[in-house]
């Protein structure tokens, strides 16, 4: 049988069948990285006739996981091949530990039904035992005016590097030096708060790895001997005990491949080291390495192109130094060589009107048909929840230019969650007294906000009081069964928002009669997070239903001390990580 190349280029078609030994891939943006990959893949399954059981496949997002094995599944089929994903190693470095760990349960330490924790969760996980730390010396620079959630956020950070860096906690403890010291004891506080709920985090699904490995040479053994080929995307962004994981389980043949771009390394701040990607021929004897370039731009015009290999050539604000292979440029395809000027540079701290220019130049755009549809102009920024770029949304909006920008952490500000909060106040009486009650911790901006949220929908009410009357008897009705409850309910938060959502606006805001884009879907898909961040707080505080026992206390902890970690965080708005750009809307981006 012929190998299908399709259209892959001279260098594309070196990196797929160079599958023997080491090889790093260095694959510029829209240069057909992913492309590549599963002709690879699918090479070594038909042309070397290797079980797909003994490839392991590391990605670094869901995302990408779920494309890749897609798109090797559809590339294998055509051969005649049908493979069963469950039963092979393809997936993030989380999911690929996890179930190794889960293989090798009784030798991992890891307890029985154990918790695991994502970013939100162990965040507020350490928010709640925040105490626990008080002992530290000099963690927060005895800065008394520290928030609890920036405390949490920064002993995160600190035990997440340690645990990552897979430096030995004891050694800390023991250090002549106070603040490594310190750092030691946060460390030793993390994990046994950790261990005394029976949970874990992301750090630690790579730790349990790397021991288990590390530890147990028999079962090291058997995944070497299992996996004949290494496969490790975005290698630019793997931290030190992802590497060492990698090479705990790399047969004596070295055949791994490690693609990767040093001008997409995202995840920096997280212990990331772009050095793995420019150190990665070392590992190897000088010439065993193989080193292939993709520069083949197949995604961008010429002038987007020349932008980004000036950009890159001469940065503005920082110096790459020598976290870059030197001398890379970007080619346009031969497809992609229109040359109309498709890159605007504009700065935000010209003059007052800047808003009203981008807005004219989008205008021009649509009149120029140069534009068919919002969603081929993206905007990119370095913060997109600033004060200016979200005051440029909502000039934007105003004017009926559609925005598409989730992460700009204004889901508290958007009516339909201002309504429905204002709906849950109204209907606990009890919150209403607490808002008023000094002894409650609270921040005076987030007394201000439910006191809008309530004032809304009494407005509501006082404007149309035939449309929401029954809204209104609803809450009052609510009100006066938990006034003075008695004994238990077969209700939580979660039931009450859904009894809401039966009555006007929230029928209208829920309605998927008109939907035309993902503009118009923003109130429903709102609604829907802000029932899983309920949700979420059900199953972290264990709530099942309310009872004149715990009523006050759920209502003091959900109000003031939940939703006030979300509110003073700020809180993402529904993504949809398979349409970054969605037609109808200009897409706000960060420019990382």
């Amino acid at each position: 049988m012929n190998f299908n190349f399709g259209n892959a280029n001279d260098k594309q078609k070196e990196a797929i069948i160079t599958t023997d030994g080491p090889l790093l891939l260095i694959a510029g943006p829209g240069t057909g990285k992913t492309f590549t990959l599963v002709k690879r893949i699918a090479y070594l399954v038909v042309e070397k006739n290797i079980d797909p059981k003994n490839i392991m496949i590391v990605t670094f997002t869901e995302k990408a996981a779920k494309e890749l094995i897609s798109r090797v599944t559809d590339e294998l089929i055509t051969y005649g091949v049908e493979i069963d994903v469950n039963e092979i190693y393809i997936g993030t470095f989380h999911q690929i530990c996890l179930k190794i760990l889960k293989e090798f349960r009784e030798e991992s330490g890891l307890g029985k039904n154990y918790n695991m924790l994502d970013d939100f969760e162990i965040r507020y996980f350490v928010y709640r035992h925040i105490k626990d730390f008080d002992g530290v010396d000099k963690l927060f620079n005895d800065d008394k005016e520290h928030r609890n959630w920036d405390k949490a956020e920064k002993i995160i950070n600190v035990c997440s590097k340690i645990i990552e860096e897979i430096d030995d906690t004891d050694k800390l403890l023991m250090d002549c030096d106070k603040e490594i010291e310190n750092v030691g004891l946060i460390v030793k506080i993390y994990k046994e708060l950790l261990e005394k709920e029976n949970s874990i985090d992301f750090s630690s699904i790579l730790s349990y790895c790397f021991n288990l490995l590390n530890n147990n040479e028999t079962i090291r053994k058997t995944i070497e001997d299992r996996i004949k080929y290494i496969i490790v995307d975005e290698y630019q962004d793997t931290n030190k005990i992802q590497e060492k994981i990698i090479f705990k389980i790399l047969n004596e043949k070295h055949n791994i491949c490690v693609v990767g771009d040093d001008d997409q390394g995202l995840y920096r701040f997280r212990g990331a080291t772009i050095t793995n990607l420019l150190k990665f021929s070392s590992n190897f004897k000088e010439g065993e390495c193989k080193e292939i370039y993709l520069i083949n731009n197949y995604r961008s015009n010429q002038k987007i192109v020349e932008f980004y290999n000036e950009f890159m050539a001469n940065p503005v604000d920082f110096e790459w130094g020598k976290s870059r292979f030197s001398g890379k440029v970007i080619i346009p395809s031969k497809n992609n060589n229109d040359k109309r000027e498709t890159v605007v540079k504009c700065s935000a701290n010209t003059d007052s009107g800047w808003y009203s220019k981008i807005y004219e130049f989008i205008k021009k755009l649509q009149n120029e048909n140069i534009v068919t549809d919002l969603n081929q102009i993206a905007f990119l920024a370095y913060s997109i929840s600033s004060d200016k770029i979200t005051s440029l949304i909502d000039y934007l909006e105003a004017y009926n230019v559609p925005c598409y920008a989730p992460r700009s952490k204004q889901f508290f500000n958007r009516p339909e969650i201002k309504i429905l909060i204002g709906c849950l106040i109204l209907s606990f009486s009890k919150v209403i007294e607490m808002l008023g009650d000094d002894s409650i911790p609270k921040s005076k901006v987030l007394k201000e906000y439910y006191e809008e949220c309530a004032s809304i929908v009494a407005n509501l009410f006082n404007n149309d009081r035939i449309k929401y009357a029954p809204l209104m008897n609803h809450i009052l009705t609510i009100n006066n069964q938990y006034k003075n409850l008695v004994g238990k309910t077969n209700e939580s938060f979660g039931d009450l928002i859904f009894e809401l959502f039966q009555f006007e606006p929230f029928t209208t805001f829920i309605d998927t009669k008109n939907l035309n884009n993902v503009h118009d879907e923003r109130p429903i898909r709102n609604l829907s997070l802000f029932t899983q961040v309920t949700t979420r707080y059900e199953r972290i505080y264990k709530l099942n239903f309310f009872n004149d026992k715990n009523i006050d206390r759920h209502l003091r902890t959900f109000f003031f001390t939940y939703i006030w970690f979300l509110f003073d965080d700020g809180l993402g708005e529904f993504e949809d990580e398979k349409d970054v750009s969605p037609s109808g809307c200009i897409t706000f981006l960060t420019i990382h």
